[in-house]
């Protein structure tokens, strides 16, 4: 196998993310989707793979797929979902598994990483420099999160620039609930689906928004290579039993979001979500950008997504109408205790209350 074209950091990424996100062994099958952009990193991950003792195969979808400097032109067909749902592993580097499996439902089944389908973002996977530890920590976080979630009663979220929400959270407090794993090597999270009249308060949203495809993209506060709006006023966002009932912020911010919402029928203006962003590591922001396209879920956050799901909470967060937006530096307290605070989670308390082993 030859290694000429790849750098030292490149080929110890790869077998990093191989051997200890995808614990991939030696005889399992992993099929990697790419396309013209993503390919150079997907075939240095298929060697590593096939150097590891795995059975590695590449879907290209360069032809059939996305041409970003075209119309989207990618459609589902089965083929696809029936290859990835016969691989032991399933690697997708260029396009959402909403996509690929031709359902959003299926696509939040899989957000676990249980099902060992994921979605890497492999972009400069060759001059990566991280701190492992961090990086697994923040994998090995959500799952005793959670579960200190679903034990406790009070969700209190506040920061200094003046964020002050409240989530009666608890077993019987909430739709669903369940850890993000699947969205690798950097991000993690924990998804609160609240029931609408279990959040009240205000959110003072100084980070940026996910982009909504469509005509009606909310993409606001883009902090890389987008539109940088950082400078302008924060958006604030003050709920009532789970919906929206004030929207201020600079009006460029406002008109956008009020057009988002009203485009959607019901309106897209109540909490869908709540989400708890475990990884702390600098690198996640340094480049997930090209992960989300947008400049949001950054480290050391929260969001909380508008939409307006109404009918399948229990089952789905993904739905039609789902934005997400970025409040940065909070601190983070279940029923009084402060669980986060400064960029440090107090992982001792998380991992002991809910029966876990504290990693070294």
């Amino acid at each position: 196998m030859n290694y000429s074209g790849f750098t030292k950091n490149g080929l110890r990424n790869a077998e990093f993310f191989l051997t200890k996100i995808v614990e991939g062994k030696p005889g399992e099958s992993i099929a990697f989707v790419a396309n013209e952009f993503t390919y150079p990193e997907t075939e240095l991950m298929a060697i590593c793979a096939k150097k590891l003792g795995m059975k590695p195969f590449i879907i290209d979808l360069s032809v059939y797929g996305i041409n970003w400097f075209q119309k989207e032109d990618f459609e589902h067909i089965p083929a696809i979902r029936a290859c990835i749902e016969a691989s032991d592993i399933c690697v997708t580097t260029c396009m959402t598994f909403a996509k690929l499996l031709g359902s959003s439902k299926a696509m939040d089944g899989i957000l676990t990483g249980k099902q060992r389908c994921f979605a890497y973002w492999s972009h400069f996977m060759q001059e990566w420099e991280f701190d492992e530890h961090q990086v697994l920590m923040a994998r090995k976080r959500p799952l005793p999160l959670r579960k200190l979630v679903e034990k406790s009663r009070v969700l209190h979220l506040t920061t200094k620039k003046g964020t002050d929400l409240t989530a009666y959270v608890g077993s019987g407090n909430m739709n669903s609930i369940y850890e993000v794993c699947a969205i690798v090597p950097f991000f993690s999270e924990v998804a609160i689906i609240p029931k609408y009249e279990n959040v009240n308060g205000v959110v003072v949203i100084d980070g940026a928004s996910s982009r909504v495809k469509g005509e009606e993209s909310v993409g606001l506060r883009i902090n890389e290579f987008g539109i940088r709006e950082l400078n302008l006023a924060p958006t604030v966002m003050e709920f009532r039993n789970g919906i929206l009932t004030h929207l201020d912020g600079d009006p460029l911010h406002v008109n956008r979001i009020t057009k988002w919402m009203n485009s959607f029928d019901p309106i897209a203006d109540h909490i869908d979500e709540i989400g708890l962003v475990t990884c702390t590591d600098r690198i996640n922001d340094d480049y997930q950008w090209r992960v989300f396209n947008d400049g949001s879920h950054h480290s050391n956050s929260f969001h909380i997504a508008l939409g307006n799901n109404v009918s399948e909470r229990g089952e789905i967060v993904h739905a039609k109408a789902h934005c997400d937006f970025d409040i940065w530096d909070p601190v983070m307290e279940l029923d009084g205790h402060v669980i986060y605070r400064d960029g440090i989670f107090d992982d001792e308390y998380i991992f002991k209350q809910t029966g876990f082993e504290l990693p070294e």
